[in-house]
């Protein structure tokens, strides 16, 4: 099978049991003389990842963004509404855990971390009567 979500971009496309996968090169192992398959792709060397053993440093911001949660609409989908969250989430337990692994690991307090919280999301606002590449954002 060719071709991407409806045959419209050019590559290998499978079925991984009930799963369409577009692009995929591989649904197991045995799909992959000689390597893995992870994600539809066959790996033959395990992947380098330079940063696994590394902490963050600096000043750090994370973004949270909560869909189909209790908080109510904001006045703007991009209200920061990190001070409501922070009554109800443990953010700054997650950013205590965090900035200690890093002092643990460097003997500095080389973290801080600014949190941003974009909530009252309903995914029925994105999505339409279950279809989802989201056509409200995709057709003009």
């Amino acid at each position: 099978m060719r071709g991407g979500w409806g045959g419209d971009s050019p590559g290998p496309a499978r079925c991984c049991g009930d799963v369409f996968c577009p692009g995929a090169q591989c649904c197991s192992d045995a799909d992959c003389v000689g390597g893995s398959c992870v994600d539809g792709r066959c790996l033959f060397d395990v992947p380098t990842l330079g940063s696994a053993n590394t902490v963050p440093i600096g000043n750090q911001s994370i973004l949270l963004v909560l869909v189909d949660s209790d908080f109510p609409p904001a006045s703007s989908p991009c209200e920061d509404r990190a001070e409501e969250a922070r009554k109800v989430l443990p953010l700054d337990e997650t950013s205590a855990f965090l900035e200690g692994l890093v002092r643990a690991r460097t003997q500095r307090d080389l973290l801080s971390l600014r949190w941003v919280v974009l909530a009252g999301l309903q995914s029925s606002e994105f999505i339409d009567d279950g279809d989802y590449l989201f056509p409200r954002y995709t057709s003009g």
